[in-house]
């Protein structure tokens, strides 16, 4: 299972701080997300930020593998001033 790790607006709000699901890509993981979480939308996902191995995921590259046992975070740039 991957552990997915929520910030700013998503763990806002689903109110949790992350959720473990089985994935073996990235997008499989969004897909679990979603299916698991009863307020989770595709939208949601659609301008998130991946991080993954350290590095940001761009959405072309949401096919890419994951190992069973990995961490990924989700979040979104929020800005104000």
């Amino acid at each position: 299972m991957a552990n997915v790790v929520f910030y700013n607006l998503l763990r806002s709000k689903y109110g949790r701080t992350s959720i473990d699901v089985r994935g073996d890509s990235i997008q499989a993981v969004i897909d679990a997300i979603i299916q698991s979480i009863p307020e989770a939308t595709p939208d949601d996902f659609q301008r998130c930020v991946v991080l993954y191995e350290d590095r940001v995921i761009h959405p072309s590259r949401f096919d890419q593998p994951i190992g069973p046992n990995d961490r990924i975070a989700i979040t979104h740039f929020v800005g104000g001033g």
